[in-house]
């Protein structure tokens, strides 16, 4: 198992990852453009979502955001103990 300090390195870079793509895309493409990342293979598409998830539960982002940062402090409570196994 990775230690605490990486794991939280690996989350933190992936989070700023995902939002530094996120900014790229809200600041130069148009809704329902597409470029090829892998031509014929991966796309990065701008999609608008209103939905929490994968269009469900419009207009209720909040009840996403409250389940993530729940599991997430879930997490940090129980790592600890994972990494030492499982004591």
């Amino acid at each position: 198992m990775i230690g605490c300090g990486k794991a939280a390195l690996l989350f933190g870079g992936t989070v700023i990852l995902d939002q530094a793509v996120k900014a790229y895309v809200a600041s130069t493409m148009l809704p329902g453009e597409s470029i090829p990342i892998i031509p014929s293979y991966l796309h990065l598409t701008y999609v608008l979502n209103a939905g929490a998830a994968f269009g469900i539960f419009e207009r209720q982002q909040w009840l996403f955001l409250l389940t993530a940062a729940l599991f997430f402090l879930v997490f940090l409570f129980l790592y600890p103990r994972l990494a030492r196994g499982g004591e």
